[in-house]
């Protein structure tokens, strides 16, 4: 979206080619590199083979560079050419985005301008004509061969006949067009080609095999053999004269005779002078009306007397015809120069665009006569489009007027209504979240809860600083006054951003930037997000920042980010600084982890300094059941087993037992302790003494017994045994039971 004003300017400029390949810098501003056409001489080049373009951010200008050097004896022409064509369609109830109606809007102004430029090069007729003037040329068939020509009463174009154009000597071997004209230079005779033919054989053209395709116009041959013949005569009467002089002084009776004879030669004379007198007459007469080459507009004929009406000469310099129109005092060509045809050929091709600027004629009148009107309009374009795409609304508001006159109701309430127009940009950002509104009025009684703290969000609204963002990726240098840029035009690979000191609307914002690096948190300084009015944004993470010249570079670790940033596109920038680092505890240090550990296990110390804590391969769960490979008790239980407090929080070892003991319970709340092996009650009931080597066992069985034992052990009792009704003794198939 091009964020600045389409000028009144004209949409061509033309150079010499003498700056090689350029740049050639362009005055009117441009929405993108293919709104221009830029022609070396007549040919029209290529964008990006031939020629590059280079657009200013600032206002549109611009400028071309040439792929190949151009030389001073060529001509550079950049003209507007940005396709005449809408790209957006805006329906009822849906987005009216501002880019896209500064896009539209820009776009119609362009093309009005670069009609104006084609038509301001047409050939026109003057406001001040009359209304009659019919400005249409002849038809085709009609102009072909032919010259323009303007009716001598109604001053409309015509098609006529031209007297040719002064191709020099004839020779051979030369295409000569109709209407060309040639001199013979054995005769001096000058001719007028009725036929085109390449000229062939040799002089003079009477006598040649393509006499046919010449017509004589000036016979100066037989203008030079009378003036021949009459200074012959003059000779001849000159001659008699002194004859007959001689003869008087010879013989009286000859006096009249020679008298005679000098009369007839003086008639002779007189006849010869005459004659002479009639051929000058005649080529000076051509002389006056054919002036020849020159290379400038003369200001008077050969003979250095006034101009005649209509006189002809060839101009050496555009290689063109001219005819003097003695009234205006004025040189007129009868044929266009190579750069007016290509004007011509111009206009031609925009014809139809002519045509229906003609076709409204009385419409252009009308609005030159309010052209000061028209000029504030076109200062409000973008008011006068967005009143175009509300018609319907319009319509609607027309017919309240004549109806219920609402719109007298909303009169009496104008302070209101000025006070909503003040919010127009608001209120257009709310339309084109018109679900977002609905939803929060569905939450009124939160927002009048938030209206509370007005205060608070005004302090929050005061963190968002307006920019316009900037392309280019080189975020050492000053981005421009009022503007931004990031270091990497794909928003997922940001890592630097840098900030004018000065917003778009020339607040000083340094010290405020600069602010979010007092914190003392080494890893994040503050979060920034960057939003366009398009709802393109981006979220990143602040590392460090640093205050340059003119601007204040930030370090940032990408977040998130979504949509696309345009040159010079309005940016809304939120700075959120971080929280200071919390002070150390009463120790002598601060405690520091690693980088990374591994879940639920428990930490330990990582050397003496009582600053530094470390992994560990024991795992707490979050259950609360404790898991390691091994547990080692150290001191005066060492190799005792672990034991149960009771309690659910602490453990106790048994004290040490002696080789080939085994662990026994003491019964119900006394801890277990290391025994000999017992088999049996000894003989005095239990005792530890030697009466332990001889074992009892009860002599009667009563209930179920079942014997397993590992294959190959066996079972020993002293009998004799009794086993009670309803009980059992089960062997298994493995196990030996013996009763001595």
């Amino acid at each position: 979206m091009a964020d600045y004003s389409i000028t009144a300017v004209d949409r061509r400029v033309v150079f010499s080619g003498s700056a090689g390949t350029g740049p050639y810098a362009f005055t009117f501003p441009i929405l993108a590199q293919t709104d221009i056409a830029v022609f070396k001489d007549s040919t029209k080049l290529t964008l990006t083979a031939d020629y590059t373009v280079t657009i200013n951010a600032a206002n549109g200008t611009g400028s071309v560079t040439l792929a190949s050097a151009a030389s001073g004896s060529n001509t550079i022409t950049i003209t507007g050419a940005r396709s005449i064509e809408r790209t957006t369609d805006f329906v009822t109830a849906g987005d009216l985005l501002a880019s896209s109606l500064n896009t539209e809007l820009d776009s119609q102004t362009i093309f009005v301008q670069q009609v104006s430029e084609d038509a301001s090069r047409a050939i026109k007729a003057p406001v001040t004509d009359p209304t009659s003037i019919n400005m249409t040329l002849p038809p085709k068939a009609d102009r072909l061969s032919k010259v323009l020509d303007f009716n001598a009463t109604t001053g409309d174009p015509q098609a006529v006949n031209e007297i040719g154009t002064n191709r020099g000597s004839w020779s051979a071997g030369i295409q000569y067009k109709t209407r060309d004209l040639v001199k013979d230079t054995t005769t001096n005779n000058i001719f007028q080609a009725n036929a085109d033919h390449t000229s062939s054989g040799s002089l003079p053209i009477t006598s040649n095999s393509d006499s046919g395709k010449w017509i004589l116009l000036v016979n100066a041959e037989a203008s030079t053999s009378s003036q021949t013949a009459a200074a012959a005569s003059a000779a001849a009467a000159l001659v008699s004269q002194n004859a007959a002089a001689t003869s008087a002084t010879s013989s009286a009776t000859s006096a009249s005779t020679s008298t005679t004879q000098a009369g007839i030669s003086t008639t002779k004379a007189s006849e010869a002078a005459a004659s002479a007198a009639s051929a000058a007459a005649s080529f000076d007469s051509f002389d006056d009306r054919f002036l020849g080459a020159k290379s400038s507009d003369p200001t008077v004929d050969n003979d250095g007397a006034t101009l005649l009406d209509g006189a002809l000469y060839f101009d050496t310099t555009n290689n063109v015809m001219k005819v003097r129109d003695q009234g205006n005092t004025t040189w007129l060509r009868t044929t266009p120069t190579s750069s007016d045809q290509t004007a011509i050929n111009t206009v031609n091709a925009n014809a139809s665009n002519i045509n229906t600027v003609a076709g409204v004629a009385a419409n252009v009148t009308t609005v030159a006569g309010v052209a000061s009107n028209v000029t504030t309009v076109a200062g409000i374009s973008s008011n006068v489009t967005a009143v175009a795409g509300d018609a319907t609304d319009i319509g609607t508001v027309a017919a309240d007027i004549g109806g219920s006159n609402n719109i007298g109701t909303v009169s009496s309430n104008i302070s209101n209504v000025n006070t909503v127009a003040a919010n127009n940009a608001n209120i257009s950002t709310v339309a084109g979240i018109g679900a977002n509104v609905t939803s929060v009025a569905n939450i009124a009684s939160d927002v009048t809860s938030v209206a509370g703290v007005a205060t608070q969000v005004s302090a929050v609204g005061a963190q968002f600083c307006g920019y316009t963002f900037n392309t280019g990726t080189n975020t050492a240098v000053s981005p421009g006054s009022g503007k931004l840029s990031f270091n990497n035009a794909t928003l997922a690979n940001v890592t630097q951003i840098s900030i004018s000191d000065v917003d778009i609307d020339g607040n000083n914002l340094e010290g405020f930037l600069t602010y979010f690096d007092d914190s003392t948190n080494t890893t994040s300084k503050a979060t920034v997000s960057i939003r366009t009015g398009d709802r393109d944004v981006i979220w990143l993470n602040v590392t460090s920042i640093s205050d340059e010249t003119g601007f204040v570079k930030f370090n940032v670790q990408h977040i998130s980010s979504a949509g696309t940033f345009n040159s010079n596109e309005r940016v809304f920038v939120g700075l959120s600084r971080t929280g200071d680092v919390g002070q150390n505890g009463t120790g002598s240090g601060t405690v520091v982890g690693p980088s990374s550990s591994t879940n639920n296990a428990l930490v330990r110390w990582d050397t003496t300094t009582g600053e530094l804590v470390q992994d560990s391969t024991a795992t707490l769960s979050d259950s609360g059941a404790l898991s390691t490979a091994s547990v080692t008790i150290t001191g005066s239980t060492q190799h005792g087993v672990l034991l149960g407090s009771g309690s659910g929080s602490a453990v106790a070892s048994t004290a040490l037992g002696s080789a080939n003991q085994v662990l026994t319970s003491n019964g119900a709340g006394n801890a277990p302790t290391f025994q000999d092996i017992q088999g049996g009650p000894g003989l005095d009931g239990g005792g530890t003494g030697e009466e332990s080597v001889i074992r009892t066992n009860k002599n009667q069985i009563s209930g179920n017994v079942s014997l397993s034992v590992a294959a190959g052990s066996n079972g020993l009792s002293i009998g004799p045994l009794t086993v009670t009704d309803g009980s059992s003794v089960t062997i298994a198939d493995t196990a030996t039971w013996t009763i001595f």
